[in-house]
């Protein structure tokens, strides 16, 4: 049987043409990997044409003789400089009707229009700017723009994404890992090095459900500084909300409780280290700060800090621990760990006031303070 074949003329190619051509009887392999409903016949093919200063391609896939998506992505020189000293202007265009390619479940999500749409401009020292970029689909909206220096640090960034079905109903995000619903989400993101070294980031999700969590609303704010020729060329502040937490799990759902709070700084610095401010945690009867240094994030990370724990009515895991217990609990870790090479050297203190483990003889004694 015929899974997959495909001709490329890379003769073409070195002449400044394109000209590929691949097919899949109906059952190959890419249907099925990509989960396509009736796992169809498959036809993809790009066809273009021209030097790198004056180049069109054209693509179009099809499934089951069916055009489904169609695109065009052009190349052109930019000024007088001609060569490797030519700025390059490139843009795409790809759209169609994706719902075919997708389970029934995603339709609502991707609509009859999914559309990818971008320009910008590669110059000859490397730096890339991406004017504008739009996607979109009857669900999602991501409009933005992107810089890049010739050292491909990000010299501006502006995105703006929306979610939402028009109905104000539950989307189903096409995301593996059983079925995941939003009602909304909304998300900001700014930098422009030549404004200065600011950058700001917000989020807001309403309505996330999966079959073991539910989420009323989350909110994320973050703001701070980015200057890659410092030594720490990244910090910042972050605080976050989540509100109408829900765990399939009761015994869990009573531990962690409906709200949380997060909020901290932290500073990355050249070398890969992070640190860890005031890093705080609210939850229920929960109470956490958390301090740290994380050394050597890309070859097997270093953690040296300190860790604070207060729960302030231990019966709220009760249910979790499989036994009654009560009473509160403060606690401090410190010291050093290297959790991949597997060192440990850690300090642990701790205090309990009226402690209750569902033994009597033990309850009266721990009755007070225990250090």
């Amino acid at each position: 049987m015929k899974l997959l074949t495909g001709e490329i003329k890379p003769h073409e190619l070195k002449a400044g043409g394109a000209d590929i051509q691949v097919t899949e009887d109906a059952g190959g392999l890419v249907s099925r990997l990509l989960n396509m409903p009736g796992t169809p016949t498959l036809d993809l093919s790009v066809q273009g044409a021209g030097p790198v200063h004056d180049f069109i391609a054209k693509l179009k896939l099809a499934t089951d003789g069916v055009d489904r998506v169609r695109g065009q992505v052009a190349l052109s020189g930019v000024g007088d400089a001609e060569g490797p000293n030519q700025t390059i202007g490139f843009s795409g265009q790809v759209d169609g009707d994706l719902r075919p390619l997708m389970a029934e479940d995603f339709h609502a999500f991707f609509g009859l229009r999914s559309e990818i749409n971008l320009v910008g401009q590669r110059m000859a020292n490397g730096q890339l700017d991406v004017s504008s970029l739009q996607l979109g689909t009857d669900a999602v909206n991501l409009t933005g723009s992107l810089a890049l220096t010739s050292q491909s640090e990000v010299a501006r960034l502006n995105l703006d994404l929306a979610l939402e079905q028009a109905e104000g109903g539950p989307i189903t995000l096409p995301v593996s890992g059983g079925t995941t619903r939003v009602r909304a989400v909304t998300a900001k993101a700014r930098f422009d090095a030549a404004q200065g070294p600011g950058w700001a980031l917000s989020a807001q999700l309403d309505g996330f459900a999966q079959p073991d969590l539910g989420l009323g609303n989350a909110k994320l704010d973050a703001s701070g500084s980015y200057q890659p020729d410092q030594a720490a060329p990244l910090s910042g502040t972050i605080n976050a909300q989540l509100r109408g937490l829900r765990f399939s799990d009761a015994a869990l759902s009573k531990a962690v409780g409906r709200d949380a709070n997060l909020a901290g700084d932290f500073v990355l610095s050249q070398g890969d280290n992070l640190r860890l401010n005031k890093m705080t945690l609210e939850a229920s009867h929960v109470q956490a700060a958390l301090t740290a240094a994380i050394t050597g994030l890309r070859k097997g990370f270093e953690v040296t800090g300190e860790v604070g724990l207060n729960i302030a009515d231990l019966s709220q895991f009760e249910a979790l621990a499989g036994r009654p217990i009560a009473g509160a609990l403060s606690a401090q870790l410190s010291g050093k760990a290297a959790p991949i090479g597997g060192t440990f050297d850690l300090q642990l203190t701790a205090t309990a006031q009226d402690l209750q483990a569902g033994q009597d003889m033990l309850d009266q004694l721990l009755i007070g303070q225990t250090d």
